[in-house]
């Protein structure tokens, strides 16, 4: 019988099913975690990081660190949807986008980093500007490993280790202290509820910011969020009527950022 992860052993096929399974499961993961698992499995060896990332994850009991491991031993891939809370009924695949998925972590990444946050607003603008005009996962990568070689908050062996992460596709590894030292410690004793506000928490993908500049989030029609004086400013400067949203391109009014800023 064919297994339900496996479709005819396509490896393609059995990436794409962790992936789905990662995004589903019920267990109060952060969402920059778990968005780098996911990127580290579709560029890495599959069972690889997905041992090495369950058994680095401090959001895991150890009870059920050993049911996969036991699982991922065996090549027992079907037991895991049991395992993390997913019922085989999930089994149609969510429509994804790999590189907008990838572009996304990296953002995630960036506005969680403590780090990050200590650059001047001007020079996160940068940043974020930059990443939305690259096209592709190895423009990402590539523009990465030049900030690397510029950094300013950063000390050399902090750059050693995230040129090393990023070469052996391990991102999740990015989120540690001693790497871009990203904002996850609260959610380790949060409450489901507590969990589920964090998780609700936009950022802005134009100054990397996870607070909004003037107190103030505006969500667009696309469901996209940015600091309201950031969306302002860029809409201001492309002129007219409408805009893009940076992140999705979908065509915005300035009418509705007039309403926002009532």
């Amino acid at each position: 019988m064919t297994s339900k992860s496996d479709d005819s052993c396509n490896p393609k096929s059995r990436v794409e099913w962790v992936v789905e399974l990662i995004k589903r499961t019920p267990i109060p993961i952060p969402q920059v975690r778990r968005m780098a698992v996911i990127e580290s499995c579709r560029a890495g060896d599959l069972n690889e990081i997905f041992w090495d990332s369950t058994c680095e994850s401090p959001y895991l009991s150890e009870d059920l660190k050993q049911q996969i491991a036991k699982a991922l031993m065996a090549n027992n891939w079907d037991a895991l949807p049991e395992l993390v809370g997913v019922p085989f009924s999930w089994m149609h695949p969510l429509q994804g986008a790999p590189f907008q998925d990838f572009r996304t972590m990296t953002m995630g990444i960036f506005c969680k980093s403590r780090k990050i946050r200590q650059l001047p607003l001007s020079r996160r603008r940068e940043i974020g500007k930059a990443l939305m005009s690259l096209k592709s996962r190895e423009d990402i990568v590539e523009f990465l490993f030049e900030s690397l070689e510029h950094a300013q908050i950063l000390d050399p062996e902090s750059c050693s280790r995230i040129a090393n992460d990023v070469l052996e596709k391990r991102y999740y590894r990015l989120l540690l202290p001693d790497r871009f030292d990203c904002d996850e410690i609260p959610r380790l004793g949060a409450t489901k509820d507590h969990h589920h506000q964090l998780e609700d928490e936009p950022y802005c993908a134009i100054c990397l910011g996870s607070f909004p500049i003037d107190g103030r989030w505006c969500t667009l029609l696309c469901t996209h969020s940015f600091c309201l004086a950031c969306i302002q400013d860029l809409a201001k400067r492309h002129g007219g009527d409408q805009f893009p949203c940076p992140s999705c391109l979908s065509i915005e009014s300035q009418q509705m950022l007039k309403k926002d800023a009532v």
